[in-house]
C-alpha cells in the first residue's frame, strides 16, 4: 500500500466519526490506528524508524517495550501505563513533545 504525507488527515477524519467512547475513546483510537497501521510512516516524520513492540502486563500495569532506529541504530524505550493503548499513547505523547528517552538497545531485534 502507497501512503502519502495525508495519513494524518485521513486518521483524523475517520476518528472523528467514532462517537462509541464507552470502551476507547477517540485519543485511543487515534493512537492504535497511527500504531498499527501508519507507525513506521508516523515516526519517520521525526527521523525514527519502528521496529516493533512488546507488552509486558503485571500487577494492574502495563510495560511497553518499543523498538526502534535512528539513522540506523537500534534504540529502545520503555513506557509504563495502564493499558497497552495508554503505553502507545504516551509513546507519541513523549515523541510528539520531544521529551522520549531512547536508550541503546543491547539487544535488537535488527
Amino acid at each position: 500500500m502507497d501512503y502519502n504525507a495525508d495519513f494524518v488527515k485521513w486518521v483524523e477524519d475517520a476518528v472523528d466519526q467514532w462517537t462509541d467512547g464507552r470502551i476507547l475513546d477517540k485519543a485511543g483510537l487515534e493512537d492504535l490506528i497511527l500504531y498499527h497501521v501508519y507507525g513506521n510512516e508516523y515516526l519517520a516524520k521525526f527521523g525514527l524508524g519502528l521496529c516493533g513492540a512488546t507488552f509486558r502486563q503485571s500487577n494492574g500495569s502495563v510495560l511497553a517495550t518499543f523498538k526502534i532506529t535512528e539513522a540506523g541504530i537500534p534504540l529502545v524505550v520503555f513506557i509504563t501505563g495502564k493499558t497497552t493503548t495508554g503505553c502507545i499513547g504516551r509513546f507519541f505523547d513523549k515523541l510528539e513533545n520531544g521529551d522520549l528517552e531512547c536508550k541503546p538497545d543491547r539487544y535488537p531485534w535488527i
